[in-house]
């Protein structure tokens, strides 16, 4: 059985997703299934959500670090989560990600049978590696799930590895010469049978393929992600960008004068007005600058 390590509170955790050891690489494909120009921004992903386990007998607790999911910069017509982690320093990161989503039309089985639609998710590799900035992308199956739950898959290795080295799909496959034996880091694993498969295969063709081989060219016995909605995308139309300098302490010196019973918690919530004042006031004056 794969063991899978998630990057704990950062982007897929979506984001820097899951590592599997002893398991055959997730295909990696040059190019995105779509682009700035046909990419179909889902809107039913954005909002804030947080990582729950597709395993449900694991009976594991959910992600505590929320995510949110919100429309990408400028026109890309792509669409951005950002998680926070902690570095080795233990400091504040930020992970902004960037990825594509299209729906996908399964080619009819019959004459006069309608296609059935599903969607595919292209996530940009560099962004959850930054320091390694990889090249490339996965290409994604989601699925949305009643109530509030969006679950992931990654391609098929072994379905992709067969349709690149019979010629259904452009690109290159790499097998692993150790495949079989113990690996030396994980002793009670096996060396996996690839050591990487990469697509090669333009958007076109690539989209051509998927609506041939449908959704059996992906893993859905195993889900690399779940994701379950805390909260639908509410923009704060309400709060002001800016606020008079003097506002905050103006209104918290009166209302110190008041009530002495109530001093301290006024003085802590004055303090976090504050600071929130300002912190909207630095973001709405900076944007994506704060990257």
């Amino acid at each position: 059985m794969c063991k899978a390590v998630r990057d704990i509170g950062t982007c897929i955790s979506l984001v820097a997703l899951v590592v599997f050891a002893g398991c055959n690489p997730v295909p990696v494909s040059v190019h995105p299934l779509s682009d700035a120009q046909s990419s179909v921004p889902d809107e039913g992903l954005i909002g804030y959500w947080r990582q729950v386990d597709p395993d449900q007998s694991a009976n594991m607790e959910p992600e505590a670090v929320p995510l949110v999911i919100g429309r990408g910069p400028g026109e890309t017509r792509s669409l951005e989560v950002v998680g926070l982690d902690l570095d080795t320093s233990k400091r504040v990161r930020v992970r902004r990600t960037q990825f594509w989503t299209t729906p996908v039309a399964t080619l009819q089985a019959k004459p006069g049978e309608a296609s059935r639609l599903w969607h595919v998710m292209s996530l940009r590799l560099r962004d959850l590696e930054p320091e390694k900035r990889p090249e490339g992308y996965w290409l994604l199956l989601y699925e949305h799930l009643d109530p509030g739950r969006v679950r992931f898959y990654r391609m098929d290795p072994v379905v992709v590895a067969a349709a690149i080295e019979s010629g259904q799909l452009t690109g290159h496959v790499r097998r692993n010469p150790r495949a079989g034996k113990p690996m030396e880091s994980f002793p009670n694993l096996v060396e996996p049978e690839f050591d990487a498969i990469r697509i090669t295969a333009k958007p076109v063709a690539l989209r051509t393929y998927l609506a041939m081989a449908g959704k059996t060219c992906f893993d859905r016995e195993k889900p690399i992600l779940e994701l379950q909605s805390i909260s639908s995308a509410v923009p704060a139309a309400t709060r002001p960008e800016k606020l008079p300098a003097q506002t905050c302490a103006e209104t918290g010196f009166r209302r110190l004068r008041g009530d002495r019973g109530t001093r301290w918690g006024v003085t802590v919530g004055w303090a976090a007005s504050c600071w929130f004042t300002a912190y909207g006031t630095m973001e709405a004056d900076a944007g994506y600058k704060l990257r």
